[in-house]
């Protein structure tokens, strides 16, 4: 779970805001390779970006766990600096 926090945490802070972006198990981008979609705001498990596929928000500063913006569900706070932490891990 730890993995999918930091993965996750890159995810969210490296992307670009895009239509979607995917993360792809193994080498090559087949679609039935789809770990995650990120579409901006949520990240979904999987290809489809159907809400009861939402692992995370994120609204630019906190990542959530779920799909709504509660207070209580923050689990990150991104203040715009990646740390090189993140790289060694990776």
């Amino acid at each position: 779970m730890k993995k999918l926090f930091v993965l996750a945490t890159m995810l969210l802070a490296t992307l670009s805001v895009c239509a979607q972006s995917h993360l792809y198990k193994g080498r090559y981008t087949n679609s039935n390779n789809i770990l995650y979609t990120f579409d901006g705001e949520h990240l979904y498990q999987g290809r489809y970006t159907n809400s009861n596929n939402i692992i995370y928000t994120y609204d630019g500063k906190h990542l959530y766990k779920g799909r709504y913006t509660n207070t209580s569900d923050i689990i990150y706070t991104y203040d715009g600096v990646i740390p090189v932490c993140f790289f060694v891990i990776l």
